[in-house]
């Protein structure tokens, strides 16, 4: 449990970062930062998990729809919090 914390932990500073750079400063720029970064890394990552190990499909949508909506609330409130 304190490995998924310091986890969600790194997650949110590394996205803190991405976002301070983007200039987002409202809900709707934060997510959609947050949902990029998602797709953009997470997702491609986990993709091989399916074409590779053949894993199957619905498992990989799950994954990636927690960490999609982990990603796009984070990105929100990170955003709007100074």
């Amino acid at each position: 449990m304190i490995l998924a914390i310091l986890s969600s932990l790194g997650v949110a500073l590394g996205l803190a970062y991405v976002i301070s750079f983007s200039g987002a400063n409202t809900l709707l720029a934060g997510a959609k930062i947050g949902v990029l970064v998602e797709l953009g890394f997470i997702a491609t990552l986990l993709l091989g998990d399916v074409v590779f190990e053949k894993r199957p499909w619905k498992l990989f949508l799950l994954r990636n729809g927690y960490n999609l909506t982990a990603f796009a609330v984070i990105g929100a409130i990170l955003a709007v919090w100074k």
